[in-house]
Formats: structure tokens, sequence, C-alpha cells
């Protein structure tokens, strides 16, 4: 039996570590003895889109609710 590789994950020895690795290139999807592997070179980017018209103005926002919480931090109970 080989002596452990001190590179090796534990448990992986001998020829193990070479289906290990493989199984990492396969994975991490390297290049494999001297292939490549991956897709496709991307192709060329398509020309430019005519630009968008602008977007309608916003509606004014709504008033924003009176604080129940008066200038001196105490809450304010109204009636019903």
């Amino acid at each position: 039996m080989s002596a452990p590789n001190s590179s090796s994950p534990a448990g992986v020895t001998g020829s193990d570590w070479s289906s290990y690795y493989a199984s990492i290139q396969n994975y991490l999807n390297l290049p494999v003895s001297g292939g490549t592997t991956g897709p496709a070179a991307p192709a060329a980017p398509a020309a430019p889109a005519a630009p968008a018209a602008p977007a309608a103005p916003a509606a004014p926002a709504a008033p924003a609710a009176p604080s129940p919480i008066d200038a001196r931090g105490m809450l304010i109970i109204t009636g019903v």
C-alpha cells in the first residue's frame, strides 16, 4: 500500500486520489489534461436598443397621518 500523500484529504490514498482529483476538476469545471471544458465563448453583444420614452411623473404622495406622539413624546389618546 502506498504512503498517504500529505496533500490528500483524509482517507483518500493511492488510486482513489486520481478519481477524487478528476471529480474535483469536473465539479470546478477545470481544464482536463490539455482540453478545455465549459461553455463556448459568448456571442458578440447586440446593438444597443433605442432609449425608452421618459416615464410619467409620479403622483404626489398622500399627506402623512398625524403622529399619535406630541412634541413632548407623550402618546396622544383621543376619544372614540
